[in-house]
């Protein structure tokens, strides 16, 4: 994962551990968050996976909002 990756991922964190709807979910998002603090920390490739999947899901949820082109 690049830096500049990490820091959108980071970005939207706050997003994931809102939306988190289980114990594993909300459990792995603080995890991330606690560990992220740390300049020099860098997630593991399934760490990574695992956040890229959760960032996704926030866009992709029914929560997600949609932006209409004619509004």
């Amino acid at each position: 994962m690049t830096g500049e990756e990490l820091e959108r991922m980071m970005f939207h964190w706050p997003s994931v551990i809102a939306r988190a709807d289980d114990p594993w979910a909300r459990g792995f998002a603080a995890s991330i968050a606690r560990q992220a603090r740390n300049p020099n920390w860098h997630p593991s490739p399934k760490q990574a996976a695992m956040m890229r999947r959760l960032v996704q899901q926030v866009f992709e949820g029914p929560e997600a909002e949609v932006i209409d082109e004619n509004d």
